[in-house]
């Protein structure tokens, strides 16, 4: 079966078209219309959840365990266990923390995902006794976490316009390698070279082509014509 508007090959369980979204019709196919579950028996979840979250725990406790007697046993004195246990500690908060949740929702994890970030580069900058997070890392952090989270909440929320959406990140990213050139020379006190115009040219005219064919939807049918076929 295929569709009669773009010409892709259909499953027979197809409602609607994957690639243009026309609905599919078939007169000599008869569809399976019986709800898979009665809406008053649907399965449920087992509480697995917690025990495989708790396991999780458990061995991101390992290294954290490990870490702490390897650094103290030589000399008695905690040298460098802090940034592992930093590091495990992000981790642990980036991969396993969502476990704990039925339904993570992304769209709030993920800033605080970035918030754990700052505050883990905040740490190091503070036992280094360096003077780069409010110069250079909290900016480009923040650079980064604006257009991620941006690309999700769009990407997740907007039913049309999503070249748009991604094409504009694209450029956004490149953007940003400006942004933490010129951040490396006012933090580091480097020259500046211009390495950051590079990116910044490819990223834009990818955002571009994609935001053309967002506009130009005949370019947009062709290409999709030539990838699937």
């Amino acid at each position: 079966m295929y569709c009669v508007k773009c010409g892709v090959e259909l499953s027979d369980s197809e409602k609607k078209c994957p690639l243009c979204g026309t609905t599919v019709y078939h007169p000599e196919i008869q569809r399976n219309t019986e709800e898979l579950y009665p809406k008053d028996k649907m399965p449920t979840r087992s509480a697995g959840r917690a025990f495989v979250s708790g396991a999780v725990l458990i061995l991101f406790m390992i290294p954290i365990i490990v870490t702490f007697f390897a650094d103290m046993y030589p000399d008695r004195v905690l040298d460098w266990f802090w940034y592992s246990f930093g590091g495990i500690l992000l981790a642990y908060i980036i991969i396993a923390l969502p476990m704990w949740f039925e339904k993570p929702n992304a769209v709030i994890f993920l800033p605080c995902d970035f918030v754990a970030c700052g505050v883990y580069l905040f740490f190091i900058n503070f036992l280094t006794k360096g003077n780069w997070f409010l110069t250079f890392a909290l900016p480009v952090l923040a650079g980064v976490m604006l257009i991620t989270c941006v690309l999700l909440v769009l990407l997740k929320y907007l039913k049309k316009g999503k070249l748009y959406v991604v094409g504009g990140s694209i450029i956004g990213i490149g953007g940003l390698f400006v942004l933490i050139e010129n951040l490396m020379v006012l933090t580091f006190d480097i020259a500046f070279t211009g390495w950051s115009y590079y990116p910044l040219i490819s990223l834009a005219l990818i955002g571009g082509l994609l935001i053309y064919l967002a506009i130009n939807s005949v370019a947009r049918a062709k290409i999709e014509r030539k990838i699937f076929f």
